[in-house]
């Protein structure tokens, strides 16, 4: 219960951070797969590529880990247009991330986020 306790008081700020440990691992993303990014940067298609997909938290040691990898609600299977086609005449699919793909983020106790590992 104790565990328990401790994992309920620090999961506000855990939850809290979310978006920026996503941020953290698009930005070491495009020093990883600078080619998915320059494609995706270039076409009209709006929205996040990456999401969370689990985390781990550890409450003894105040930290969470956080799995990011595809956006599935992202659309990647339709065509969309690069922001320099103004009259939208050659449609474009835009490269998915690499299977698998994932980048891990740790918060730790103090709050900070940095990249763990990728995958």
């Amino acid at each position: 219960m104790e565990c328990i306790g401790k994992a309920d008081e620090i999961l506000p700020d855990i939850w809290a951070a979310m978006p920026h440990a996503i941020a953290i691992a698009e930005d070491y993303s495009r020093t990883k797969i600078p080619d998915f990014w320059s494609k995706h940067d270039m076409s009209k298609r709006e929205g996040t590529r990456l999401d969370v997909w689990g985390m781990t938290i550890t409450p003894d040691l105040g930290e969470a880990w956080f799995d990011i990898s595809r956006n599935y609600n992202f659309d990647y299977s339709s065509p969309t247009f690069f922001k320099d086609d103004c009259w939208n005449e050659e449609p474009v699919l835009l490269p998915e991330l690499p299977d698998p793909y994932h980048v891990y983020v740790v918060r730790n106790r103090s709050g900070q986020l940095s990249v763990a590992i990728d995958r």
